[in-house]
């Protein structure tokens, strides 16, 4: 990863955790969110839950595919509940992505 710009999932994106690591990957100059999951919220926009985020994150939430997510991007963020990690983390880093839990 050199300075080219970073492509990452935020996976459990609709809780407050998720939230505020949207509202910081969207500020940031290298980082561009490609992914964000919420099993709960999987098709609705990201706008729905947060419209403080309308403009900068125009994605729709998706249900945690691991395997279909670490395809798409450099990086994965988690914002999982305690112990809910381990098996998307496992998946990602086998498919030779960064993980941030």
């Amino acid at each position: 990863m050199g300075s080219e710009t970073i492509k990452v999932a935020v996976v459990g994106a609709s809780g407050y955790t998720g939230g505020e690591l949207l509202r910081l990957l969207a500020g940031h100059p290298k980082m561009k969110i490609a992914v964000v999951t919420s099993e709960q919220s999987a098709g609705k926009p990201v706008a729905a839950m947060f419209p403080s985020l309308a403009s900068v994150v125009s994605l729709t939430f998706e249900a945690l595919a691991p395997e279909s997510i670490a395809k798409r991007v450099d990086a994965v963020f988690l914002a999982l509940p305690h112990t809910k990690s381990l098996q998307p983390v496992a998946a990602c880093m086998a498919a030779g992505k960064h993980v941030v839990d």
